[in-house]
């Protein structure tokens, strides 16, 4: 059973109110037991023991307490090992999901358990942002570092994270559309001047690794450090126009295929769908147009990779010969990559649910529950 299949048997816990009258407030930065009053040591106490039992009373906002005992989890690592801190931060993450700024954080530590257990196909599988127009430089970079060593092409959309663009409105409400241009444009490019992250690095006069050490801001006891080199590939500065032209090849596309109508439906139906099941499961991760190595050059609509689940919307082309997507031959190549991502997801033991345009969101959030149920019961 591998790690994913772990957490999926290990989140369990419910939020429960506290029995305790208020809570008394707490946030600090770096806190910890010692500078807690007499009144906070004992909630904080309570609010460990319920921990401990997978139980999760809300603390309305006053994270200090959570980032204590998260402290404390990370620098059992030694004793208790990287995979069972994995599996509890993620399951902090999801059980505080609220509490965005601490969900972010044990998120992040989560990946640097995976990256210290050197499990960098998990790493690349879970860390996929969720939002790709939100600028995360020390994400993207590290995701970059990842698929040089593992000699991968790297995804235009984790450059995308890492160094930002400016990208318009219209774009943002066709994100999935606007993705596939991207890496289109990103793929044509690589084909004329080479791979990127090796373009990268030689754009820089003296590119060197640095430094990385794991569980940035918790006070641990002992420091665990990257042990693949680590590079600054956003310091190609001098390239950075030139993602931004991509940026504006792959909107200009989108924008003239949406001279298209039917087209523009689809991937409106599509959207539409992710933004309902983002919504209806904020505890978890949801990717828009998720990319799992295993899947090769295709895509999953839509992704939940820590519960295994995929979501695709199969439009009139998925079911009939359409002559704006091919006809007869086209139906047949539609075909032929369903039936390939139904194996794939099969044989990866992820639940592949197919969406239609006949299907109500509801429907689809039902349908995901009860995947989510089933592989809880598994």
């Amino acid at each position: 059973m591998n790690i994913t299949d772990t957490l999926i048997h290990t989140l369990k816990g419910r939020s429960q109110r506290s029995n305790l009258c208020e809570i008394p407030p707490f946030k600090e930065y770096y806190p910890s037991i010692k500078n807690m009053s007499p009144q906070q040591r004992t909630f904080y106490r309570y609010l460990e023991k319920e921990l401990s039992h997978h139980r999760y009373p809300p603390v309305d906002g006053n994270i200090s307490y959570l980032f204590v005992y998260t402290y404390n989890i990370i620098n059992q690592w030694e004793k208790k090992g990287l995979e069972y801190i994995y599996l509890a931060l993620v399951e902090l993450a999801e059980a505080y999901y609220y509490e965005k700024k601490f969900a972010d954080y044990c998120n992040c530590w989560s990946y640097d358990c995976l990256l210290a257990l050197k499990h960098y196909e998990d790493y690349l599988v879970v860390s996929e942002p969720e939002d790709i127009f939100s600028v995360n430089g020390q994400l993207g970079n590290m995701r970059c570092n990842v698929s040089y060593y593992l000699h991968r092409p790297v995804k235009a959309i984790d450059l995308l994270v890492m160094l930002g663009g400016k990208i318009t409105r219209y774009t943002k409400s066709h994100a999935t559309a606007f993705r596939d241009f991207l890496e289109t444009s990103f793929a044509e490019d690589t084909e004329r001047h080479g791979p990127w992250l090796q373009r990268l690095l030689s754009a820089q006069k003296s590119a060197q690794t640095y430094e990385h050490m794991f569980f940035t801001g918790v006070p641990v006891n002992t420091q665990l450090e990257l042990s693949i080199p680590y590079y600054c590939f956003y310091a190609a500065y001098t390239l950075h126009d030139n993602f931004q032209e991509l940026i504006r090849t792959a909107e200009n596309r989108l924008r003239e295929a949406h001279n298209m109508p039917k087209v523009g439906e689809g991937w409106v139906s599509e959207t539409e769908l992710y933004y309902a099941l983002k919504q209806a499961f904020p505890q978890t991760q949801v990717v828009q147009h998720g990319h799992p190595e295993w899947l090769g050059k295709q895509h999953l609509d839509i992704w939940f990779p820590r519960w295994k689940i995929a979501v695709e919307y199969h439009g009139t082309q998925h079911f009939e010969p359409v002559e704006i997507f091919g006809g007869e031959q086209g139906f047949a190549a539609v075909q032929e990559r369903d039936e390939r991502k139904l194996r794939l997801c099969t044989e990866n033991n992820v639940v592949l649910i197919v969406a239609t345009e006949r299907d109500s969101h509801d429907d689809v959030i039902q349908q995901v529950k009860q995947a989510y149920s089933s592989n809880t019961k598994l």
